[in-house]
């Protein structure tokens, strides 16, 4: 036994000698990287922290299908961490940062070689030089990882001068530049040692890789921020492995990020499906579309006469010698672009200035209106690289001609959103030079700098366009810095899937900022839909797309009417202003801001305000550009129209010398009706046709706002072009671009607050359904719910805390806020979502409805309103506008289910339940139960009545509520609860779960008490032994000391 104690005790000695003993100030640690190289993508590194004696930390790469044996690399990197650093886990990954991804070396010395064998001829080597001020005298190597790479692949762009010197200077890294050229080499991230890896490339010469010493991390990251532009390293649309997080599993958060055709089998779904992925940015596939191709994004240039423009963007005009833009050695270059290099410049570099804080510009969020002039500098403006993109997202193969017999398809999209701003840098000098204005990750909106929110920085987002029975797979990653997030796909009733209705706090939680979430479904109810967030108002700020399923023509009634049904023709409209949703929402909600929208957008663009260049000679005026949609001669085409609005602004539309063959709403078939207007509410969708049987030439899309939107508020209107193949680009349509155009005489289709037996308008009820009559159209229905709401004068104690400042107490009425309700109760949500977690439910949150509540006329009143119903129940609501406070308008939207609309009417500008329910028993309220149409969105007329049908076949829970944002966020809806829990279908595994965290007393002080036995070991281990000097001060001892003196002690 002695003799091996004197054994352990030689080896730890000689180990600790070998490796040397550090003082307290430069402490050493030898960091242990073990990864195991596995088949599929890199997705997430695990890096637990071991046992703070030896020092071994360790790194296993996670998320991959298939671990290839005896393929691991144990890299030994010495750190050297300063004293007050002593207690930090040093991050080999920084999960987040696409610009950081390097495990960046500490010692001083370290430096990474590579050597570059052609042909077994030559070897020229390549260093990263422990002081990188003369890296300009190297060759500049770009680090690419890109979603196009074959698997465990990664590229190097090496750039190279021609007349390459291993020996030159750091002072000649300032001389100019000599030409350069640039090969690509790719490697297999295989290697075979944890020391060097020698990998072949595709045009076969062999690189080696060494780790020595390199500078601290801190100094490191310092000297690469300084870097000039000949010295950067770019790290291109890098895939950065991401932090595994409690919120999401490795099963429920993978996602495909290769184009690798041997991963096409990887799927989790049937042989017989096709795979197709949509990449933000890359826009990569598995397969090819077998339909027609369509261009990704509607040509969008405005008729204008801007000749005085377009030159500036060729060459340098007046002013050009003053360019502002920041120089490159501000940080590392990181581009989002796959297919090619970041762009090259063509300008001279003596037109350049270094931006200087005197030429910073403040960004400020002034109040416009509409034609104001706002003045920009050409002094402001980026030089032209002549790259123009308007296609920035290819199409997806799953948006194709749907044809009978063919299999279905696994369509996979990746949603990243995100904060972003309009008019960005990617915006180059729009709206001076139109055509910057379709560059990539260029939101023009209105032409107004202003935050925004966005998923993958376009604004509409993504269009999701399948066939029916497709599988839709969504991975939503959440980049906000602070905000939760969820994706309603609205229309789609998710039979079989309620738990990806997305809804926080009704069938999920909400997905916290930096986290990710899969939608997966299939795409079972065709028509026209679309996407948006489901919290707070992010829709309001970009947050929406289009989900077009479409169905085989045989399946289709219509298909001899139209010709073409394109990608182009999708319209999606948005009531707009030049703050957040959230700022328009406080400022209204708690001083004397007001609710009304300024203007329109028509597929994310429009034109509100003037622009002019204050150093242009001919100070021209020019406008921001707006929505094209092409057509030819002689062709019908099918539009899909979507309202993704979010205040009280429903839309007209009209096209000069046209008409509009509305043919289905809400994804459901109509009997076409020949319209010269037609009325959208938020939420609702209409397909119409429309024959381009004019001359050819250009002609307006009119976009008129009712309601708050009208002359008396904000005349918010907006124009679109219908344009004619072979009419002049450059130039506008006839006719005067106002708001006070009068409308156009003739029928319109669903007007606002009107009932039936209108003159010159139909609406809904008067509309027949293709579809076949169902049981929700029986005689009498098995249950009747009386569902009224108006805005009513509460102390609404989150916006009115009497008595301090109560509704009558606030003296200005501006100031004053009335509360809408659905029977006098306000929806509050419990802090876990009632789908998935309705086994938490208990007696702390119980339902209520106006049966189980009362007083609630005077006082206000707020709790879970639920309605529950059995499985396979026919319901009749009877939705009720009181209209007694405001003349105003309420979408509702129904989840889960489509109901038919068998009754509309207004009464007078006000009416009450008891009326309706008299007229009703006198046999006044006629029901229209033969061919109603199904909707999933209706109005209800102010001062009037609105009844439909549903017929509850599917169980969960669905929320029914106003689609105003600004309603709903104060809970003006009621969830439906159908059938019981147990009919309802398992959650999925692994599904998140929330709720609060609120332990009492008694369960904090025990759980003080468990984590205070746990640390107690650990509190003391860094102060073993520690020796006092003659001043009584600490003095650190080193952990190899320690360890030395503990296996003393112990052979002793």
């Amino acid at each position: 036994m002695c003799h091996l104690k004197w054994s352990l005790t030689l080896s730890t000695l000689l180990h600790l000698f070998s490796h040397g003993l550090t003082s307290a100030s430069n402490e050493t640690e030898t960091i242990s990287t073990r990864k195991e190289v596995q088949h599929g993508e890199m997705n997430k590194y695990s890096i637990p922290q071991s046992d703070r004696l030896t020092g071994i930390y360790n790194t296993t790469l996670l998320d991959s299908h298939q671990t290839i044996p005896n393929d691991t690399i144990d890299l030994s990197v010495a750190l050297t961490r300063p004293p007050e650093e002593k207690l930090h886990t040093p991050s080999l990954i920084q999960p987040h940062d696409r610009s950081k991804y390097s495990p960046v070396p500490s010692p001083n010395k370290t430096s990474t070689s590579i050597n570059n064998q052609e042909d077994g001829n030559s070897t020229e080597g390549t260093s990263v030089p422990s002081s990188l001020s003369d890296f300009n005298d190297r060759k500049q190597l770009s680090f690419v990882y890109s979603s196009d790479v074959s698997e465990g692949m990664a590229d190097f762009n090496i750039t190279e001068p021609e007349t390459s010197s291993n020996t030159s200077s750091s002072s000649e890294s300032n001389a100019k530049t000599p030409s350069q050229t640039t090969r690509n080499v790719s490697y297999p991230m295989l290697p075979s040692s944890y020391e060097q890896s020698t990998v072949p490339s595709t045009s076969d010469p062999q690189i080696d890789t060494g780790v020595h010493n390199s500078t601290s991390h801190r100094d490191y990251i310092q000297k690469i921020s300084n870097l000039d532009t000949e010295g950067t390293v770019n790290l291109q649309n890098m895939s950065v492995p991401r932090a595994t997080d409690s919120y999401s599993s490795p099963r429920t958060s993978q996602v495909n990020e290769t184009s690798d055709s041997s991963n096409k089998n990887a799927s989790p779904f049937p042989g017989d499906a096709i795979t197709a992925d949509s990449q933000s940015g890359s826009g990569t596939y598995n397969t090819q579309s077998e339909g027609r191709q369509h261009s990704a994004v509607a040509n969008t240039r405005s008729f204008q006469q801007l000749n005085n423009f377009r030159a500036s963007n060729s060459e340098p005009q007046n002013g050009t010698d003053n360019l502002m833009i920041p120089n490159g050695n501000q940080h590392p270059s990181v581009s989002d672009s796959v297919d090619s290099p970041p762009p090259t410049s063509s300008f001279p570099k003596k037109n350049l200035k270094p931006l200087s804080d005197e030429g910073l510009q403040v960004i400020s969020l002034p109040t416009y209106h509409p034609n104001d002039v706002i003045h920009v500098s050409s002094s402001e403006m980026y030089p032209s690289d002549g790259i123009r993109n308007a296609s920035h997202e290819e199409k997806n193969p799953c948006a194709r001609t749907c044809k009978e017999g063919l299999p279905s398809m696994v369509c996979r999209y990746k949603f990243e959103l995100e904060w972003y701003y309009t008019m960005s840098k990617a915006c180059y000098n729009c709206p001076l030079s139109l055509d910057d204005c379709d560059r990539k990750d260029c939101v023009v909106a209105d032409g107004v700098k202003r935050p925004i929110v966005v998923v993958n920085r376009q604004m509409p987002g993504p269009s999701i366009e399948v066939c029916k029975g497709d599988r839709i797979i969504v991975d939503l990653q959440n980049h906000m810095m602070e905000e939760s997030t969820s994706i309603h796909w609205h229309g789609h009733h998710q039979r079989g899937t309620p738990y990806m209705d997305g809804v926080p706090y009704v069938t999920q939680c909400p997905i916290p900022p930096k986290s990710s979430f899969r939608y997966h479904y299939i795409a079972d109810t065709p028509g026209t839909h679309f996407w948006h967030s489901h919290s707070g108002c992010q829709r309001a700020d970009g947050v929406f797309g289009a989900l077009i399923i479409r169905v085989p023509s045989s399946s289709d009634p219509h298909r001899e009417l139209y010709d073409k049904d394109l990608s182009e023709h999708i319209v999606q409209v948005l009531d707009w202003d030049d703050k957040l949703g959230v700022e328009k929402f406080l400022a209204h909600h708690h001083a004397n801001g007001n609710n009304k929208p300024k203007t329109l957008l028509v597929n994310g663009r429009g034109r509100f305000h003037q622009f002019q260049d204050v150093n242009s000679v001919t100070r021209n005026v020019t406008r921001s550009p707006i929505s094209t949609f092409t057509v030819q001669q002689g062709f019908r085409y099918r539009f899909r129209l979507i309202n993704a609005g979010f205040l009280n602004c429903p839309i007209e539309l009209s096209v000069d010398n046209h008409t509009l063959l509305v043919i289905s709403s809400d994804g459901t078939d109509l009997r076409p009706v020949e319209a010269k207007t037609l009325v959208t509410y938020a939420g609702e969708r209409f397909d119409f046709v429309l024959k381009a049987n004019n001359k050819v030439g250009n002609y307006w899309m009119r976009f008129r706002g009712l309601m708050d939107c009208d002359e008396r508020f904000t005349k918010a209107h907006q124009v679109a072009v219908l344009h004619y193949d072979g009419a002049p680009l450059n130039e506008e349509p006839p006719g005067e671009v106002r708001y006070e155009i009068p409308r156009r005489e003739g029928l319109q289709v669903n007007s606002l607050n009107v009932g039936t037996a209108t003159a010159g308008s139909l609406v809904i009820p008067e509309l027949h359904a293709m579809a076949e009559d169902d049981q929700s159209l029986k005689e009498e229905p098995d249950m009747t719910f009386y569902l009224s709401y108006d805005f009513y004068e509460l102390d609404n104690p989150h916006y009115h805390r009497s008595p301090f400042y109560g509704f009558h107490q606030v003296a200005s009425r501006l100031q004053r806020l009335l509360t809408p309700q659905l029977n006098h109760i306000s929806l509050k949500l419990p802090p876990f979502p009632l789908l998935s977690q309705h086994g938490d439910l208990g007696t702390r949150y119980p339902f209520c409805n106006e049966t189980t509540v009362s007083g609630c006329e005077s006082k206000y009143c707020e709790c879970t309103h639920v309605i529950e119903v059995p499985l396979g129940a026919v319901l009749e609501l009877i939705l009720i506008d009181k209209g007694n406070a405001y003349d105003a308008n309420h979408p509702f939207h129904l989840h889960g289910h489509a109901f038919r609309v068998i009754a509309m009417e207004r009464l007078n500008r006000s009416t009450t339940v008891e009326e309706v329910k008299a007229r009703d028993k006198a046999g006044l309220i006629h029901r229209k139960l033969k061919g109603a149409p199904i909707k999933d969105t209706i109005t209800v007329p102010d001062g009037g009545f609105t009844i439909v049908r549903v017929h509850a076949s599917n169980p969960g829970y669905w929320l029914f509520h106003c689609h105003i944002e600004f309603h709903v966020e104060l809970g003006m809806a009621v969830v439906f609860k159908v059938g019981q829990h147990h009919e309802f279908p398992s959650s999925p595994k692994a599904f998140p779960r929330c709720n609060n965290y609120m332990p009492s007393e008694e369960e904090a002080e025990q759980t003080n008490d468990v984590e205070n036995d746990i640390q107690a070991p650990n509190s003391f281990i860094p102060h073993w032994w520690p020796l006092r000097s003659s001043s009584a001060s600490m003095i650190s001892v080193p952990p190899d000391l320690a360890l030395l003196l503990l296996l003393c002690a112990a052979v002793r």
